[in-house]
């Protein structure tokens, strides 16, 4: 893993530990487990069909959805 870097390590478990939270945090929207679920099998589908720009665009999708889901739960930043 990280190719031994202990450097890069610590980065990529300090990330994978903020995606967990923020996952866990966008799960929490009620309508988010059953989009998310819907998205997952359109992926599977265009992969199983062996339609590559299908499933990477539909990939894209779910990334930008569960972004924008969680955008919309957390507090708003504060400026100063």
């Amino acid at each position: 893993l990280a190719g031994g870097s202990r450097m890069l390590s610590s980065t990529l478990s300090a990330l994978h530990r903020k995606i967990g939270a923020y996952r866990a945090l966008s799960l929490t929207d009620p309508g988010r487990v059953p989009d998310s679920v819907r998205e997952h099998r359109e992926i599977f589908d265009a992969i199983e069909r062996k339609d590559a720009s299908a499933a990477d665009c539909l990939a894209a999708r779910h990334v930008e959805s569960a972004l924008n889901n969680l955008l919309r739960l957390l507090p708003p930043r504060k400026t100063s």
